[in-house]
């Protein structure tokens, strides 16, 4: 059984709104990378059928997860009748930068929120 690799990623937020842009803060995001799924601050996403050289972020399909020697890119798309719902991201495993873009679309209001994270990530160890 493979290693789970536990990253916390320090950084800050942008949130922005249809009404207010760049509202910034600081925070941390929580990774963990497995060898069949990523978990991304408590959401899981199961390891895409492409192949290494595959980018998330043009996903057509619900969800991506690839891993690879100098990268790590994960995408999540949620549509409903009333709400379009999507988050992607990549980290660096040669320096730890990540990116990662959490957005909203209410279509009956058309209004939208978004939440981008820039920071950098380190491995952590379980504490039991």
């Amino acid at each position: 059984m493979a290693e789970v690799i536990l990253l916390k990623c320090e950084g800050e937020y942008k949130n922005s709104t249809s009404k207010e842009e760049g509202l910034t803060e600081d925070g941390i995001i929580s990774i963990q990378v497995h060898d069949e799924k990523i978990v991304v601050n408590g959401v899981s996403i199961p390891k895409s059928s492409k192949n290494d050289f595959y980018m998330c972020n043009s996903v057509e399909e619900g969800y991506c997860y690839q891993k690879s020697k100098h990268r790590i890119e994960f995408s999540l798309n949620s549509n409903s009748v009333r709400y379009e719902k999507s988050f992607w991201g990549r980290v660096d495993r040669i320096t730890g930068e990540i990116f990662y873009v959490d957005s909203t679309l209410d279509l009956k209001v058309n209004d939208y929120k978004q939440q981008e994270f820039r920071g950098r990530c380190e491995s952590v160890r379980r504490v039991f």
